[in-house]
This record gives C-alpha cells, structure tokens and sequence, in this order.
C-alpha cells in the first residue's frame, strides 16, 4: 500500500476519547495526520465549507447521524468517503454512499480503512489537478506547435494527423496545413527514397532517430533533408513525431560529434545524461508495449582509498578496465554507462529479475580475477550493486535510479554470509530477522547517537541538543530507529534501547560543557515501566550529574495512548527534578485536556503544524492561537524540522521558543554547535 501524504481527518462524534484512539493508531504508524472534531450539523457545514478533508469517520449513535453526515456531503456536491464506526443493524438508510462499516473493535480494520481511503482522495485530487495541467499544456503545445518555425508533423503508419504551417511551407503549399495533411508521407519524399523511408517506419522506433532522405515539393523539386523520428503520444495516439532540418554537410562527421556528446570521455561508454535518456526509452516501452527491462547499478567499493594509492592515472586505468569488463558481459540491445566518479549502470533489456540477479552475482564474483592487477599488487576490488526493475509502474528514470541507489545502499546478509540482492524491499520488511539483529545490536551496544541542536530564538538559556539514536547493522551501516523502534515497542524491547541511549547520553555529559541540556526521545515501554527511574537516578548519581540538564521527551500518541502511566512517570520526573518534553503535540483533537496534568517543561510541535506555515495564513493563526495557549501555561514552545530559513521570521512572529531543523545544522556525531551568547555589558561614561 502507498504511504499516503499528510491525512486531512474530519471525525464526527460526541466524544473525543475513540477519536483519538484513532489518530494516536494512525501516529503510531507513521502517518502525519490533521483532524477536527465536529458534534453537531452547524460545525460541520463551518469544517467543509473552510478545509479540504481527505476522509469523514462518523459514529452511528452520535447526535451527529450518519444520514445527517451523507446528507451534508451532498448539498456540498463533495466526493469524500464516509466511513461509518458501528455494526450494519445501527446504521439507517441510506446508506449507498458509505465506504464501510466498521465494527467498534475491529480497530485494525478502521486503520486500513482510513489510510485505504485517504490515498484513493488524494490520489483522485491528483489526478483533476494533472488533468488540469494536461488541459493547460495541450493549449501551450498547440501554440508552440503552429507558431514553431521547425517543420513539424505527427504520423501515424504513414498518415499524418497534423501538420505545422512550417511543415507545409517546407513541401510548398500554402500556410494552411489542411492540404498537405491529406498527403501520405511517402508521397513528400523522393521515388528513390521511398524503400528505405518505408523500412525505417516499420521499424519499431525507441528513441531519435535521423536518416537523410530526398523530398519532393509540390513543384516536383527535390531537396536532401534531415528526417528526425521520434516516438510520442499525440491525443492518446501511439505516433512518430517527425522534424525537418537542413541536411548537414558531412553526415558522418556530424553522427560521430553527436556520439562524443553522449560518450564518458574516460571510458567511451554512455554517459550520465544518455543513460537517463535510455532510461526514459525503456520505461516507454515497458507503458506502451509492455516490454520491462532491468537496471543494475554497480558500486566499486573503497574507490577513493584505491585512488589514493595507486594514484589518478593508474586509477584512471582501472576504471577503463572496469568498463570494458562490463560492457563485456552484456548481450545485445544491453547498455553500459559511467553514472558517477567510480559508479557504473547497466541497462538490461530483458526484465527477468533472477537473470539480472544472477549476472549482478557474476560482476561481483567475478571482477578482481578480470581486471588487470599489474598496479595492484595488494588491493582487492570488489563492489555493491542495487536493482531496480522497469516496468509499466516504474515511474521516471530518476525514480528509477532513486531505488536502483535505495537497494544499493541496504546490502542485508544472509545465513551464509553473502549479500543477498532484492527488489523493492529490504531487511526491514522481515520483522524476525531484524528483531534478531536489534536483540545483537543491543547486546554487542551497537548504537551510536548523534546530536542536533535546539536553538533559542531569543540566543539565551542552556545550549540544548536533542539525541537521536541509530542501530549499526554488522557492516557498521546506520538504521534508522523507524525501521526498528515501532518493532521493539511490540516486543517489549524499548526499554532496553532507552537504557542504552541514556546510558550513552549520560557519559556524553561527563566531559561536556555545564550549560549543555539533552532531550532524549523515550518508547512507550519505558512510559509503563515501573524500575526505569530508579534506573536513572542510580545512573545519574553514580555520574555525577546534574539532573536538570537532562529532559526525557516523550510523544502525545504515547500520552494518549497511557494517561494514567503518563501522569505517573511525570511525577517521578519532577521527584528527580528532571525535565520532561511532549512532542508531536498538537494531533490529538483536544491537545491542552492533559497537558495541566502533566506539567511538562517543553511543548514540541508536530512537524506537519509547521509543514506550510509560509504558505498558508491559517495555518500561521493556528500556530500562533495554539503558541499563545502554551505560553498561558507557562510552556517554552519548541519548532521542529525547520528546512528553510525564511521560516525563522515566521516563527518569531508566532512566538516560538525554540527552532530545530536542518537549516540550523543536521545531526552531528558532537555537540558542536556554535550557539550565540547573549550579554549585557555596562559602560561607564568618560569623567572629565
């Protein structure tokens, strides 16, 4: 199923308590919601009328009927699915509108249902916003069309189906190309050359192709042109697209030029650019002939340290080497092209994946014995390679490049060692074997944390630093705690990565500067524990520090999902003098009931409340109602994932306390920010 964008969620209840069960299970899968809370028909007229919602969840018994709900929707004229929380016999007709009906219980049937339906609205607001578009670019493409002064035609098996004015001034007819667009193409060119234009329209053509034929004009003159063919789609028409240009002087000479411009200098293989275009050929032919091919990308590891010790030149040659031992193993129609420094990408024209996985086995068992080693008299090569197959879905041939690199960097073992190759997946969609390697992880403490900063936009307080934790897989590779945390939760294994983390953190501190505060993200197994603070006032005792440099940060959906547990561990916080931080907050529908409860020292917002703030005004309203509410009760306000600087005014201006985000400093290995001390300095006026 496709990870659905940011879940626009109009919810219709008395109550707010199932509601956020839900977008608490919707967090806790990884998907950014927003959602609003209506209880009565005035509300809802107010939330369709302002917002564009993705899907509808109503509860039969409510005062706020499905019927009503149904009924709404219509006189609204809108297309949303309408997802009713109850069993068949509580809901009256009508009910031909509704997407499903959902038992009470059947909580995983309601998850799948609303992520099912919020992809099916935004993937059908997609499709009117690219028939929009399609509408705009067919008016800008017939202007250029007969405005363009290059001789244009679209045919299809030798019949033209439009013709530019310039096309039939080409042949001489008049501007009008309503004559000319009766005329089959093989009657516009020479007797002579009519054999060969026929051979080359039968050809299936995949991309430009130029031939130089004779034309014949109205007036029976004949002239040497260029012919460029070129498959497209014209008003849903399978076709060749064909230009005309001044034949070049010397054919030859200008087809070898053409070639060197598509050629990697060094090794005399395509390319970056004419291996995209090859690409962009093949995914072509897979949409309209159903023709799939494979794409393999072939990584020499270490390259860099090789080039260091045997120099460029020498490097050089063994990267020539390396071409020509590829281009040696490809069968006709295949292509070989130099992508990067020391990356190769093959393009092969058969889409089996168990022979591309088996000629990917081949390169890599096979390379070091086959390159020349007179200047490498110590060094191994060897290689990663990622797969990626093309086909009808394939996308772009940047998409496909993206996951060719993607299953090139996830490089999982198997029992015996050796890499395995895959295709669109990787070891994280096989929950036994990545639950054996965190239980390694753990034990051998194979963790590393990094450090991003959280800086004060008034540049006063403590120079605080959120932890971020990352499981190294056993070639010392990173993962990320999205690919494991949601699995150790499930088995009752967070805690002991929050004790590690911790642990990790705590001796960080020893050597580090006094002002320094950390915020550690904790699971909701150490929400529940009952032995994890005392745990952590022995640690911080025994390392002597200080406990209110240290701030446990803990998620809403977790709070939620265990109140009373939550409420229980802050007041074992606050015994321990330590800092707690919420964070995602602002997805549940009623975000302040406990916050006076808790009593937190920080508020994070969720990312997706900061997502658009430049661009939406309401959004920048909601931010600022929701900023000043937290200042209310005295809570430093935190703004996270900032990307852009030009968002720093913005949250100024809204009140936010603390920014966070890549166009501060992207997570570190240290604490090395360079934060800005504020100061103040009294001057004493010169005395006479």
């Amino acid at each position: 199923m496709m990870q659905p964008a940011l879940i626009q969620l109009l919810i219709a209840a008395d109550g707010v308590d199932a509601a956020n069960r839900l977008i608490s299970s919707l967090r806790a899968a990884n998907l950014g919601v927003r959602s609003a809370h209506v209880g009565n028909e005035h509300e809802l007229a107010a939330q369709l009328a302002q917002a564009q919602w993705d899907v509808v969840v109503c509860y039969a018994g409510a005062r706020l009927a499905p019927a009503a709900v149904l009924a709404a929707l219509r006189r609204n004229e809108l297309d949303l699915p309408l997802i009713c929380v109850a069993a068949d016999t509580d809901i009256a007709p009508p009910r031909a509108d509704l997407r499903e009906a959902i038992a009470p219980a059947d909580h995983e049937r309601l998850l799948l249902a609303v992520r099912r339906e919020a992809e099916i609205s935004q993937l059908r607001r997609q499709v009117r916003q690219l028939e929009l578009q399609q509408r705009e670019l067919e008016k800008r493409q017939a202007l250029l069309f007969s405005s363009s002064a290059t001789p244009i035609a679209y045919v299809q098996d030798g019949i033209h189906l439009a013709c530019n004015p310039a096309y039939a001034r080409c042949f001489g007819y008049d501007s009008s190309a309503s004559a000319i667009e009766r005329v089959p193409l093989l009657d516009l060119l020479s007797p002579d050359e009519r054999p060969r234009a026929r051979a080359l329209l039968s050809e299936q053509v995949q991309g430009e192709t130029r031939a130089t034929l004779r034309i014949r004009r109205m007036n029976s003159s004949e002239e040497a042109m260029e012919l460029c063919l070129m498959p497209v789609q014209y008003h849903g028409k399978t076709c060749l697209q064909l230009s005309i240009a001044a034949a070049p002087g010397n054919a030859d000479y200008a087809a070898t030029v053409a070639g060197i411009g598509q050629q990697d200098l060094l090794t005399s293989l395509d390319n970056a650019a004419h291996f995209l275009t090859r690409i962009e050929h093949a995914i072509r032919a897979a949409v309209q002939d159903n023709r799939t091919s494979s794409l393999l990308l072939v990584d020499i590891n270490g390259f860099d340290d090789i080039r260091r010790a045997i120099g460029r030149s020498s490097a050089n040659i063994v990267l020539n080497d390396i071409a020509h031992f590829l281009q040696d193993l490809l069968s006709e129609g295949d292509f070989a092209a130099r992508l990067d420094e020391h990356q190769f990408g093959l393009l092969l024209g058969n889409g089996n994946p168990d022979q591309a996985i088996a000629l990917a086995r081949a390169i890599q068992g096979t390379l070091n014995s086959h390159i020349s080693s007179a200047m490498l008299p110590a060094l191994e090569l060897s290689c990663a390679i990622g797969m990626a197959l093309i086909n009808a879905a394939a996308g772009a041939a940047d998409n496909v490049l993206e996951r060719a690199r993607a299953n090139l960097k996830d490089k999982p073992l198997n029992a015996d060692g050796k890499f395995q190759y895959r295709v669109g997946e990787d070891l994280r969609h096989d929950a036994g074997v990545m639950l054996d390697y965190l239980r390694s992880a753990l034990i051998n403490r194979r963790f590393k944390l990094l450090f991003q900063p959280l800086v004060a936009i008034n540049g006063a307080g403590y120079k605080s630093y959120e932890v971020l934790s990352r499981m190294l897989d056993r070639d010392g590779n990173e993962v990320s705690p999205a690919a494991f945390l949601p699995l150790a939760n499930l088995n009752g294994v967070g805690e002991e990565i929050d004790r590690l983390v911790v642990g990790l953190a705590l001796d960080s501190m020893r050597e580090a500067d006094t002002t320094e505060r950390l915020i550690i993200n904790v699971t909701s197994n150490t929400l529940m524990s009952r032995t994890f603070l005392p745990w952590l006032s022995d640690r911080m005792r025994a390392g002597r520090v200080a406990s209110d440099v240290l701030v446990l940060q803990i998620s809403e959906v977790d709070i939620h999902g265990n109140p009373a547990q939550a409420l229980q561990f802050c007041r074992g916080l606050r015994q321990l003098n330590a800092g707690m931080a919420v964070s995602h907050f602002g997805c549940a529908l009623e975000p302040f009931a406990i916050l006076d409860a808790l009593q937190p020292a920080f508020v994070k917002l969720d990312e997706t409340l900061v997502r658009d703030i430049i661009y939406s005004a309401q959004q920048r309203q909601a931010i600022q109602d929701q900023i000043r509410q937290l200042h209310a009760r005295r809570l430093l306000v935190i703004a996270p994932q900032v990307e852009d600087m030009d968002v720093l005014p913005v949250l100024w201006q809204a009140g936010a306390d603390y920014v966070q985000g890549y166009c501060l400093q992207r997570p570190s290995d240290e604490m090395n920010y360079e934060f800005v001390h504020v100061e103040e300095i009294t001057l004493s006026a010169p005395q006479n």
